[in-house]
């Protein structure tokens, strides 16, 4: 049976006294993980979770909330991850809609859960408990056997961000994620020898990628917060071989280094994905001059595809100059195996090779939809494929270049421009930390370009040079009509650049 408990149980078998999980100074094999999982399980039985159950967690990144994951996979119960960066009303909401019976949570978040949307649906039944509470008695527990669920039982409901109205929650199958766990231990053969960071939020997406290191018996160390100089110094005192980065997180590794190139020993890296945002071109070469002894692979997924679809190793032969595949630096690759992925026009018709539009997919790894959302499920998900909002185009070998999200294609004075195009250009301004560009409506042009700049410190560009820089590289049509500057770009917990808020703050007239 395809399962997520089927897998760690395999590994376990084949791993049983490799090292599995590291908790502060202790470290688990991969029999004390299954033994300690099998109590943690009972205790959520006590708890009243079992199969076809939904319980929410609220917490930093740990082992505690690992091994909650795995019972519950053991139980067949269903986990509801929650960003602990949402406002108390936004949590209530997720926890009524996802009909939770039951909530974790760290201790530090006490204060929010005691405010009165949070009451409000303990009101009605929900219950709460610390992690300190729910952890009394595990070490004496007895240890709960794998229950037999079906391939198609829910394992995880991941809420997204609701930035464009209210958060939808995706439902993600056993199937879904042991099938990319396997499609992606195929895409990249790694081996047991590996000791991987998990710094990405686990209430996001982002963290499940890392199942297929689960799957090859990597042993796993649990970041609290994403932090640059703390990854940089765990690689350096821990041996961290493998982690998943999102593009800001690497930039600020990378500037690090080149502040002090000795101050980190980092050849312990041999494995590196970096994804979920788009990636100036110059930060992914001067990765790879820099991580010497490091696989660099990048990839592309969604929550709705749990989450990977297509990934690339890149090849340093391609820093040449000239070199005929150089290209390849900006694809996210070919699609896994047993995925699909074309390009669509406006009326849903597939478009040539090199033509851009809308990205949709299908496969195994494919949500089936939305909970108790019929409407949108129906909207996104038609006719067997998955539309992505991503637009792209693929080569003749089926390599995929993401171009941008369908709503940031910005239309102005009747052209199309791709922001991430011209965002391109404005990251190669040597004076420029970070940049965004936006569509604002506008009366003569319908949109406006707005670029959103940040400086490097120390550094004091002006509006005059970016914009002169723009023109010796793009057409006039692209050029931004307005620049404003920030002290900081607001971001998501994986470092995606909240666009939507750019846009509330800039559709106005300019400000600065």
């Amino acid at each position: 049976m395809l399962t997520l408990s089927s897998l760690f149980d395999s590994t376990v078998r084949r791993f049983p006294n490799r090292p599995a999980l590291h908790i502060g100074t202790e470290t688990l094999t991969w029999r004390d993980y299954a033994a300690r999982t099998a109590r943690t399980a009972t205790r959520l039985k006590e708890a009243g979770i079992g199969p076809g159950k939904r319980f929410a967690v609220l917490g930093r990144n740990s082992p505690h909330q690992a091994l909650l994951f795995q019972a519950s996979y053991r139980l067949g119960s269903t986990v509801v991850p929650i960003n602990f960066r949402l406002a108390a009303p936004e949590i209530a909401y997720i926890l009524k809609d996802s009909e939770s019976d039951l909530l974790l949570y760290e201790g530090v978040f006490q204060e929010l859960l005691d405010q009165p949307p949070v009451a409000e649906w303990r009101a009605v039944g929900g219950r709460m408990q610390s992690w300190s509470e729910f952890e009394t008695g595990i070490a004496g527990a007895a240890q709960t056997p794998i229950a037999e669920i079906g391939e198609e039982s829910p394992a995880f409901l991941l809420y997204t961000g609701g930035t464009t109205g209210r958060a939808k929650g995706v439902v993600l199958t056993h199937r879904n994620l042991a099938t990319n766990a396997l499609q992606l231990s195929e895409a990249k053969r790694e081996g047991p020898d590996h000791c991987y960071l998990h710094m990405a939020p686990m209430f996001h997406a982002a963290e499940l990628y890392s199942n297929f290191m689960l799957v090859s018996g990597a042993a796993s160390r649990y970041l609290e917060m994403a932090d640059p100089k703390i990854i940089l110094e765990l690689i350096d005192a821990k041996a961290i071989s493998a982690t998943m980065l999102p593009p800001v997180m690497l930039i600020k590794m990378l500037q690090l280094i080149e502040a002090d190139p000795k101050a980190y020993d980092l050849r312990s890296l041999r494995y590196l994905l970096y994804g979920s945002a788009p990636t100036p071109e110059k930060w992914v070469r001067r990765a790879l001059e820099v991580f010497a002894h490091t696989r660099i692979w990048h990839g592309y997924g969604l929550t709705e595809t749990s989450p990977i679809l297509n990934t690339i190793e890149h090849d340093r032969a391609w820093l040449a100059q000239g070199h005929p595949r150089a290209e390849r630096l900006n694809s996210v690759g070919p699609p896994l195996i047993g995925t699909e992925v074309r390009i669509v026009g406006d009326s849903g018709q597939e478009l040539a090779v090199g033509q851009v539009g809308e990205i949709v997919v299908r496969g195994p790894q494919v949500s089936a939809g939305y909970y108790k959302l019929p409407k949108e499920t129906a909207a996104a998900f038609r006719n067997g494929w998955f539309h992505t909002g991503d637009v792209g185009k693929v080569d003749d070998e089926g390599f995929l270049t993401l171009l941008d999200r369908k709503k940031d294609m910005v239309i102005t004075g009747g052209e199309n421009v791709y922001t991430t195009e011209v965002e391109t250009v404005l990251a190669q301004h040597p004076d420029l930390q970070d940049v965004a560009v936006i569509g604002v409506p506008d009366e003569l042009f319908g949109e406006a370009l707005v670029a959103v700049l940040v400086a490097k410190p120390g550094a004091r560009p002006t509006t005059e040079a970016v914009l002169a820089h723009c023109r010796a590289q793009i057409g006039g049509y692209k050029i931004p009509r307005r620049v404003e500057w920030l002290d900081e770009l607001p971001r998501s917990a994986v470092g995606k650049i909240r666009k939507d808020e750019l846009r509330r703050v800039f559709k106005g007239e300019r400000t600065g």
